[in-house]
């Protein structure tokens, strides 16, 4: 699994302040940091990576892996040991997209629960309300008629009788 190294803001302010250097790595600050790490997960996935996680780091551990290791924390090759160390001890969240900058607890379930996934579900269920309105529709007396979207060759001002539809939709 490749892992990209995420430092949530209270740690990332330390690392700043024990190691200013690592603003050339990481940004100046916790959003171009969040933002980084968004775009190194993004192109790997592009790029075919299939397996891709987030781990996250805190100062103090961090340090002790340096000392333990006797690597320099300022050395990019650590900070990569770092963040595999942390997945083998299972400490990664697994996934194309992982959601580093919305402290809402998400941990995708395997690595095939992609962003790209879930928009899919997403749009399926969009689709089942649409149906379920189209089959409304017939049920209940003069509601025939749905308004057009930018997809519909009507005219906007009216309504379509929903048969009409791109879609097709019948009551």
């Amino acid at each position: 699994m490749t892992c990209a190294l995420f430092w949530p803001e209270e740690e990332f302010t330390k690392l700043l302040t024990q190691w200013p250097a690592l603003e050339d790595a990481y940004g100046a600050d916790h959003h171009e940091h969040t933002r980084r790490v968004e775009e190194i997960l993004r192109r790997l996935s592009e790029e075919g990576e299939p397996h891709l996680g987030v781990v996250q780091g805190s100062v103090s551990d961090f340090e002790e892996f340096t000392r333990e290791e006797a690597l320099s924390p300022q050395d990019g090759d650590t900070r990569a040991e770092y963040a595999a160390d942390l997945a083998a001890r299972g400490q990664a969240q697994v996934g194309t997209y992982v959601d580093v900058d919305l402290a809402d607890g998400f941990i995708p379930a395997d690595v095939d629960d992609t962003f790209e996934q879930r928009l899919e579900m997403v749009t399926d269920t969009v689709a089942r309300f649409a149906v379920s309105f189209a089959w409304l529709s017939g049920r209940v007396p003069g509601s025939r008629r749905v308004l057009p979207c930018r997809y519909h060759r009507h005219r906007p001002s009216h309504g379509v009788a929903a048969g009409l539809t791109v879609r097709g939709w019948a009551g």
